[in-house]
């Protein structure tokens, strides 16, 4: 009798240093799984002076009248009853202070975490609000980037993954290509060019994620291409913006053509993020492939471009910037990595004019 009462004894201990261990360890794992400190904010491309504030719960937390102004929308506080409310249009949210809760077009809905007032800012659940002002949400990790796009969007089907950056989806009732804007993966498929290093790995990339996926598909200026294919960004159903996905874990360049520039700011940090972080193709040892740079260069902005930019920038393995005007010998084979509305443009960005 007495073995057992020692027994059950040392059991007990045993079980109550078990749930200590547990309770010590479970909490700081928790927190560093969560979102931490802040994170940059890209609303239909454009870059957020205000940041995003990792809150309880490690959800993510804004400030409600920058972000509201950034989507079009009214905000006002009520500092008697400490009601935050955001308004656009006919769509509508509001939450109290220290409330978990809020009214969002008219029904009541839980938030994961409460609204609160700090340092004269409204701070209020970031992906709730966004939503309830009809915007999509994504999260891009390793960079810290919230992506928010207010842009009317079509949902599809991928129907076939062709290569890392062109798709075939379901289009006005039939299947039609679609090449992502802003990215460039290396080449699987080409004629000319063959297989590049790391092409394999995009394409298998984006096979394994798009493959019979729904999807939704965001346009730009230019809806197709020379070619006539498809031009778009494309986000999962969840709000991931795949484009920059594609950019933030080193399976593709930023390759932008005018008009189509609405996320070029966005796609420069990603690229800046992966390639000083060696996240994918930018890992790869120089020794085995000489990746070229496609970086826009940072005085020059994609978005004050002309509607129809014809001399093409490239930069040879040697690191030369060169560009090619419309007639010279290497212009119809010259895979441009920029594009330029005139000569001088393209000088003052640093490129020279081909020899030929």
């Amino acid at each position: 009798m007495l073995r057992n009462i020692h027994y059950q004894i040392l059991l007990l201990i045993v079980v109550i240093v078990a749930l200590i261990v547990a309770t010590f360890f479970t909490y700081p794992l928790k927190a560093a799984q969560s979102p931490a400190g802040v994170a940059d904010i890209y609303v239909n491309g454009n870059l957020l002076t205000t940041k995003a504030q990792a809150g309880q719960g490690g959800h993510w937390l804004v400030s409600s009248a920058p972000f509201a102004a950034a989507l079009n929308a009214r905000f006002t506080y009520n500092r008697s009853t400490k009601t935050i409310s955001v308004q656009r249009g006919k769509l509508r949210f509001s939450c109290k202070v220290g409330e978990a809760r809020a009214v969002i077009n008219g029904n009541t809905s839980r938030l994961p975490t409460t609204c609160q007032q700090a340092n004269g800012q409204s701070l209020v659940p970031l992906r709730p609000l966004a939503q309830a002002m009809g915007a999509t949400t994504g999260w891009q990790a390793h960079a810290q980037i919230i992506t928010v796009s207010t842009q009317q969007m079509v949902r599809t089907q991928v129907m076939k993954v062709i290569d890392g950056d062109t798709l075939e989806i379901r289009w006005n009732n039939r299947n039609e290509r679609i090449r992502l804007i802003g990215v460039d993966t290396p080449e699987t498929v080409h004629p000319r060019i063959g297989e590049e290093p790391y092409g394999r790995e995009a394409s298998n990339f984006s096979k394994s994620q798009l493959t019979g996926k729904q999807v939704l598909i965001e346009l730009d200026v230019e809806p197709r291409d020379k070619y006539g294919r498809l031009l778009g960004y494309l986000y999962f159903t969840d709000g991931t913006f795949f484009n920059a996905s594609l950019m933030n874990q080193g399976y593709a360049q930023m390759m932008t053509y005018p008009p189509n520039v609405r996320w070029v700011d966005l796609f420069r940090a990603l690229q800046t993020s992966a390639r000083t972080q060696a996240r994918g193709l930018w890992g790869l040892p120089s020794e085995v492939v000489t990746v070229p740079d496609r970086t826009m260069p940072s005085n020059y902005n994609a978005k004050s471009g002309c509607a129809n930019p014809l001399i093409k920038g490239n930069i040879n393995s040697k690191k030369e910037k060169i560009y090619h005007v419309p007639g010279g010998d290497y212009y119809n084979i010259t895979k441009p990595e920029q594009l330029f509305c005139n000569e001088q443009e393209a000088l003052n960005a640093g490129f020279r004019k081909s020899k030929k």
